[in-house]
């Protein structure tokens, strides 16, 4: 028989707080404040206490007056000077720049009206929002890696299949198959593969593999686990639509359709909230900077109440820090599409996704990825 397993240490004794004697508010006897100057020192620090704070309240509050037209005219200037350095991939005149909003918003190409949800519903958690029992969530969280494979088995499309098997087994770099204009997954623009994407091996280099991404130093810092490593590699792949179409079905949620992937979102959820930790860790001048995120998206149009009272990204927000694939991203071969450029202010780590580029297929696109159900405001 085997022995027992060995009990675990006892805790630590907490050590009981201080007593507190304020023995200075004592009345009577030599050496001691009278209760009235007590009072009176009191009352004057009360009061420079309340100016401090509305001192600094009427600051934070303060609005920064900008003139849209000006602003507007500033946003096309750095466009036109972007496409300029983009050899002519593009025409100027084939992107219309039709909203720019200090928001919060994986691109997609059907024409279609952008879907927003409510507060509600981001309060209510992506649980809630997926259709799916949080007890189904939480063993979907044990299994990990086991359980993504399970859901892609079961429910994923051929195209997620196949980006599964690659992010689990393939070295980077390693498929022929293209995607996003041609381009192969963790390879340049003339299918290379990334240095960043290869390691040491021996007296050779290879292209990385699953267990490498795990042991890269943004995972030891950000504690992740295997099983997140697959979700948020996988949604860099072309199975990001399988995770965002669910998502973004309005009529799914309100039939109590379940997500047909739910262990998947959770643990890309729970990953990117982990990751928000790295930029803190590596540049933690950066984590308190603002930084200027893109969301660039073709054929969609903005709802009216979106553009009045903002709204929550049901899915995943995919994001970029370089202006010029943003472009990309919204620019279409016709003058009829419409065509959406969202700049996002963020002003702290906090506030923004991380960056996923150390993880991503395409690490290229500079993504910073926000959780689903974020909120969308303007300021």
């Amino acid at each position: 028989a085997s022995p027992p397993p060995p009990h675990p240490p006892p805790l630590p004794p907490s050590t009981p707080p201080p007593p507190f004697a304020p023995s200075f508010l004592a009345v009577g006897g030599e050496g001691l404040l009278s209760r009235s100057v007590v009072s009176a020192i009191c009352a004057v620090g009360a009061c420079a206490l309340l100016l401090l704070c509305l001192y600094f309240a009427l600051r934070r509050k303060r609005p920064v007056i900008v003139a849209p037209k000006d602003e507007l005219h500033r946003m096309e200037s750095e466009i036109t000077e972007v496409f300029n350095r983009m050899s002519g991939r593009f025409n100027a005149e084939e992107v219309t720049l039709t909203n720019i909003l200090d928001s919060y918003d994986r691109f997609a190409s059907a024409p279609r009206e952008l879907v927003f949800g409510r507060p509600a519903q981001a309060a209510l958690g992506v649980e809630a929002y997926m259709c799916v029992p949080e007890i189904i969530v939480h063993q979907g969280r044990i299994d990990g890696t086991a359980a993504i494979v399970s859901e892609v088995s079961l429910a994923g499309t051929d195209v997620d299949k196949e980006c599964l098997a690659y992010v689990l087994y393939a070295e980077a770099g390693s498929s022929d198959l293209t995607f996003q204009g041609g381009l192969k997954r963790d390879c340049d623009e003339n299918g290379a593969v990334l240095e960043s994407r290869t390691v040491c091996d021996g007296a050779a280099r290879r292209g990385m593999l699953l267990r490498d991404f795990v042991a890269h130093e943004h995972s030891r810092l950000a504690n992740l686990e295997q099983a997140h490593v697959v979700a948020l590699r996988l949604y860099t792949t072309a199975a990001f639509e399988s995770i965002n179409n669910p998502l973004r079905d309005w009529a799914r949620y309100e039939r109590g359709e379940p997500h047909p992937l739910p262990a998947t979102v959770a643990l890309l959820r729970d990953a990117l909230t982990k990751l928000r930790s790295v930029e803190a860790e590596v540049s933690r001048e950066s984590a308190s900077s603002q930084l200027l995120l893109y969301r660039g998206m073709k054929d969609v149009a903005a709802p009216d109440s979106f553009m009045a009272d903002g709204g929550t990204e049901l899915a995943p927000m995919s994001t970029t820090s370089d202006l010029s694939v943003a472009l990309r991203y919204s620019a279409s071969r016709t003058m009829t599409s419409d065509h959406v450029l969202l700049r996002l202010i963020t002003d702290s780590f906090y506030d923004r996704g991380p960056n996923v580029s150390f993880l991503s297929a395409f690490p290229n696109e500079a993504e910073y990825l926000f959780p689903p159900l974020s909120t969308c405001s303007r300021r």
